[in-house]
């Protein structure tokens, strides 16, 4: 179910961009949100490191000249340092199966990276929608459950 969820977030992503104009976190971002959606604290757990990303790298951009690509390594690098830290304290994403772990390093700052470029809400907004279609979509594929 890991390739499909990722196949559907690609086009989800960009009908979204194409119809509304907003990024939903990233071409990945919604197929793994999807995936994850079965456990609302995951879910939490990964907007609140998207959004302390956020903050942590303005306050790193005051002290560092970041722009374009810089800009984007910090964001997926304060992220995976964001999700491996909650994950240290026991707040993390509970593992979804080994082809995904590694992708839920880098979820947090794909988003913050589009909270930055198109603003907070915006991104949450168009991350929620493709990610309740991707999951929808999910469940008429496999009616006995996505996993």
């Amino acid at each position: 179910m890991f390739v499909e969820a990722i196949g559907l977030s690609l086009v989800a992503s960009l009908l979204s961009f194409e119809l509304v104009g907003l990024s939903p976190g990233g071409l990945v971002v919604p197929g793994y949100l999807a995936l994850v959606a079965g456990r609302p604290q995951g879910l939490a757990v990964i907007a609140a490191a998207g959004l302390t990303t956020l903050v942590l790298v303005r306050v790193i951009s005051e002290y560092v000249v970041l722009f374009s690509r810089r800009r984007f390594v910090c964001m997926v690098l304060v992220g995976l340092l964001c999700m491996r830290g909650l994950e240290l304290v026991g707040a993390g994403v509970p593992s979804l199966m080994p082809e995904a772990a590694g992708l839920g390093y880098i979820v947090p700052g794909l988003l913050a990276n589009d909270m930055e470029k198109q603003g907070i809400i915006p991104t949450l907004l168009a991350a929620t929608l493709a990610t309740a279609v991707i999951r929808l979509a999910l469940m008429v594929l496999r009616p006995g459950g996505i996993w």
